[in-house]
C-alpha cells in the first residue's frame, strides 16, 4: 500500500464574508512523470477575515518517491494543477489552477 501524507497549508481570507471550501482535487507532476494526487476529504469553512489551517492528503507511489529521491541533485519541473469549487449560500464557483516551480 502506499503511504498516506497529510500536509497543513494557512489559507487567508480577506474578504469581509465566510466562504465553504467545498473541493479540492490536484495532481502534480515532476517532469512529466505524475507523482501524486492532492486533495482535502471534506468540506472547509473559510471564516470572514480570517486565517486558517487547510489539511491536504495525498497518497504518492512508493515508485514516485523513490523516483525523486534517486533523480541526483538536477533540478526539475514541479507541476500542480487541478481545481477548488468554493460555495457561498446557494453560489458555487470552480476555479481551475496550474503551478509551476523548479526543485
Amino acid at each position: 500500500t502506499n503511504p498516506s501524507v497529510q500536509f497543513d497549508v494557512t489559507v487567508h481570507n480577506p474578504n469581509s464574508f465566510g466562504l465553504t471550501l467545498k473541493e479540492f482535487k490536484s495532481t502534480a507532476f515532476l517532469g512529466d512523470k505524475m507523482v501524486t494526487d492532492i486533495f482535502i476529504e471534506k468540506k472547509i469553512h473559510i471564516g470572514a477575515n480570517s486565517d486558517i489551517s487547510i489539511p491536504f492528503q495525498t497518497q504518492p507511489s512508493l515508485d514516485a518517491i523513490a523516483g525523486m529521491v534517486f533523480s541526483g541533485n538536477a533540478s526539475k519541473d514541479l507541476k500542480v494543477e487541478g481545481f477548488i469549487v468554493v460555495k457561498k449560500f446557494i453560489f458555487r464557483k470552480k476555479f481551475p489552477f496550474t503551478v509551476r516551480t523548479k526543485i
